[in-house]
């Protein structure tokens, strides 16, 4: 094949260029998947998470109400909350 007189790159060089960013981009595209599927994981994890921090909330939020409305003397409070 003849040189070009517009480039330095022949068709090798290019065609060896192509099939290096062709793996390249399989290469990322499997790490991109590896990361989805990581951060779908993480997610269940915050969601299930979120549940039991809500739940809890609710239960604190009952049992400083309950303190809060107690009457009598600190024993008698101490039982109302027990």
């Amino acid at each position: 094949m003849a040189a070009n007189p517009y480039t330095w790159f022949t068709m090798e060089t290019l065609f060896d260029t192509w099939k290096s960013l062709e793996k390249l981009i399989r290469d990322r595209d499997g790490d991109l998947q590896l990361e989805k599927k990581r951060q779908e994981e993480n997610d269940k994890l915050r969601q299930h998470f979120a549940e039991y921090a809500n739940a809890f909330h609710t239960w604190l939020r009952g049992i400083e109400s309950s303190m809060m409305n107690a009457d009598g003397n600190l024993e008698q409070q101490l039982q109302t909350i027990k």
